[in-house]
């Protein structure tokens, strides 16, 4: 009986000790799970919030996407805007400025230089005092004025420009000329739109010039005017429409003293020297070609559409 109760004592032992060194294995376990766990989790917290974080690098992604979605999107405008512009006729085109690519490349409000989009950088206009805005060149009446160089005005020759006059000061209020004894000049005085071109005639040895004057309304309206001479007439389009048309007799005189073409004011020689004017410029084109007034008309359609319709 003694022995039995022995045996199952140390059968109770034993089984104490066995459970006991069980539950501290299992303790042991539990703890280097735990430590297991705390250190995975320190680097998922890592993997997701860290320096190279998943949070970071998908901010970082995001950013990048917009980025390029921008750059890819003004591309897309730079291509469309240069499809826009090709349509323009280019038979004859010598000279073309468009406010909203005054770049060639885009717009930049801080730009001096006005690109020739013709592709002939002799004609690159300069920029004197006037303030570039988004979609056109604005000259304030006192002494901004726009270079462009010397050109040749004598037949066959198209002048365009889309403008609006925001104020009408005394005088002349010139937007293109480079009239210097000779010459061609367009201007606004009184409401009326007013032209001149030097000649000689044979009835007179001396340089005269041949006048148009057509009253109009349009200040602080947009307008696109467009001027031709093909030698033996002058016609003026407002708007596509042909609004004068006068007989050229005579020889065409050449402005003297070197004379500069310019907007927004009279050129004498390389420099504006009075008839300045306080307008908006969005777009000038020249020709050594007299358009049709199809092709005028066509030109105006583009204008219109990048110019004259409020969006």
């Amino acid at each position: 009986m003694k022995n039995n109760k022995r045996q199952s004592k140390n059968l109770v032992n034993s089984n104490i000790k066995r459970t006991k060194h069980s539950k501290g294995i299992t303790l042991v376990a539990l703890v280097i799970t735990i430590i297991v766990l705390i250190i995975l989790a320190g680097v998922s917290i890592n993997l997701v919030l860290g320096e190279n974080g998943v949070f970071k690098r998908a901010i970082e992604a995001r950013e990048l996407y917009e980025k390029s979605s921008k750059e890819e999107q003004e591309e897309i405008n730079q291509f469309l805007d240069s499809m826009d512009l090709a349509l323009y006729v280019q038979n004859g085109l010598l000279v073309q400025y468009d406010a909203i690519n005054n770049t060639g490349s885009g717009h930049d409000s801080k730009a001096t230089t006005w690109k020739n989009l013709a592709q002939n950088d002799s004609y690159d206009a300069q920029i004197h005092g006037a303030s570039v805005e988004s979609n056109c060149i604005s000259l304030d009446g006192i002494d901004d004025w726009i270079g462009i160089g010397q050109v040749d005005t004598n037949s066959p020759l198209t002048l365009e420009t889309t403008i609006k006059f925001n104020d009408f000061l005394a005088g002349q209020n010139k937007f293109i000329s480079n009239t210097q004894v000779g010459g061609i000049a367009v201007w606004v005085e009184k409401n009326k739109l007013c032209l001149c071109i030097g000649r000689k005639t044979e009835e007179s040895a001396s340089n005269n010039y041949i006048n148009l004057n057509i009253p109009v309304d349009i200040l602080q309206k947009t307008v696109h005017v467009a001027i031709t001479f093909d030698g033996t007439s002058v016609k003026v389009y407002m708007n596509g429409e042909k609004k004068g048309e006068v007989p050229f007799i005579g020889i065409y005189v050449e402005p003297q003293e070197n004379t500069i073409m310019t907007l927004g004011a009279e050129p004498y020689g390389e420099k504006a020297s009075s008839g300045y004017s306080n307008m908006n410029i969005y777009s000038c084109r020249i020709y050594k070609n007299a358009l049709t007034e199809e092709e005028i008309k066509n030109n105006y359609q583009l204008d219109k559409q990048r110019y004259i319709d409020e969006k």
